[in-house]
């Protein structure tokens, strides 16, 4: 991922800034599996976007936090609510990419991540075509078969 810079950083309120950390973590656990090599890539994500502002212990509380709200509200509900504090196209694109980076970070994508990703798109209200061109661009695993 490349940097989207300090000043990006700087824009996103608390209240932005976790739903923006929630996305990528949904992303993340889309397939049921938060593995160590997407841990490391989450947390090297986060510390670019944010400019520091997400460290272990805060990223620690954060995947407690949306674990318990997936348990209890369902994943579809946690879009909506990411949606609903992501206001603007631009941080709906981001998170969208982000998203989208994550569930490549393995350079596969298996059809529960993919699943992910068509509903995470049409929740945040992205043009269709645009968001299946870009998961176009990252391989896919047949259904039941799982990357090592």
């Amino acid at each position: 991922m490349d940097d989207p810079g300090a000043d990006f950083a700087r824009l996103l309120d608390e209240d932005r800034l976790d739903a923006i950390v929630e996305a990528v973590y949904l992303a993340a656990f889309a397939d049921g599996v938060f593995s160590d090599v997407e841990r490391k890539h989450f947390a090297e994500s986060l510390a670019l976007l944010t400019d520091g502002r997400v460290d272990d212990a805060r990223l620690d509380k954060v995947e407690s936090r949306i674990a318990a709200n997936v348990a209890s509200m369902g994943t579809i509900a946690c879009i909506e609510s990411i949606a609903r504090r992501l206001d603007s196209d631009t941080l709906r694109h981001v998170a969208f990419v982000l998203a989208l980076d994550m569930v490549a970070a393995d350079g596969q994508v298996l059809p529960q991540e993919r699943q992910f990703l068509v509903e995470f798109a049409a929740k945040l209200g992205l043009d269709r075509a645009e968001a299946g061109e870009m998961m176009a661009d990252i391989p896919s695993l047949p259904a039941g078969v799982h990357a090592d």
